[in-house]
């Protein structure tokens, strides 16, 4: 049996992968910084700034968005994107030079 990699994806939608290079927020302080994707986990993504490592928590993809409230109508998740871990706080950066 073979381990599938987990999907993750940015705010966007676009997917993310080891290696890329990204822009995320960090906390503190706060501010817009950029890092290259160390490890993509079941749950987490771990990006390298510098000399420190920064762990982010994903969300299911159908949670990270407000989902839509239709008159007299319900809701349910999207059983395509369950399995794909959403990291609203994290952006794809253009390649150098690009």
């Amino acid at each position: 049996m073979t381990d599938t990699p987990p999907q993750a994806v940015d705010y966007s939608g676009r997917p993310l992968t080891e290696g890329d290079t990204v822009g995320f927020i960090s906390t503190d302080p706060i501010c817009l910084r950029q890092g290259r994707i160390r490890v993509i986990g079941p749950n987490d993504l771990c990006i390298e700034d510098g000399a420190r490592l920064v762990m982010f928590t994903g969300v299911h993809a159908g949670w990270a968005e407000t989902p839509a409230r239709p008159l007299g109508g319900t809701t349910r998740l999207n059983e395509d994107v369950a399995h794909v871990r959403a990291y609203p706080h994290v952006a794809l950066q253009a390649p150098d030079g690009a």
